[in-house]
């Protein structure tokens, strides 16, 4: 019975990392290098959005920029809080990545972000995820110099 218990968690995680990859590829085929904007603007909300059957959650933004409201599309929040990023209403933030359409709206994809001086990369030179370690099945590492 152990056995099986294990051989299924082992299968359940090789699924969610293979999910996990799949959307992380599209989101790359989705970034455009060309273009890329960099905005400053004031955070008015923090969405948690269901990115997959598996329930794992991706973080958004909603940020006032020039007098409207624009989504940033940042990443998994685990990765987020792996990088111990603390995002809040109010906060100013300078977000680099391309500009998209989300559910008919304006949108951004994140590449980085920096927030209190800090800068948080979220995706490669390519525009590919930080979190995929390149199609290996393995979260990306720390990648910033938020303080700890």
């Amino acid at each position: 019975m152990l056995v099986l218990s294990i051989a299924l968690a082992i299968t359940s995680n090789a699924q969610k990392n293979e999910m996990e990859d799949q959307a992380s590829s599209l989101c790359a085929k989705w970034y455009d290098l060309q273009n890329e904007e960099t905005i400053e603007g004031i955070i008015n909300k923090v969405k948690q959005i269901s990115t997959t059957k598996d329930m794992t959650f991706g973080t958004h933004l909603i940020v006032d920029y020039e007098g409207r409201e624009l989504e940033i599309l940042l990443g998994p929040s685990w990765y987020l809080e792996k990088n111990k990023v603390q995002l809040t209403k109010h906060n100013i933030i300078e977000v680099s990545g391309c500009l998209s359409i989300f559910e008919n709206q304006p949108a951004m994809i994140a590449k980085w972000l920096m927030i209190e001086g800090d800068t948080l990369y979220l995706r490669d030179e390519k525009g590919f995820p930080k979190w995929v370690d390149k199609g290996k099945n393995k979260k990306g590492g720390r990648n910033r110099n938020f303080k700890s």
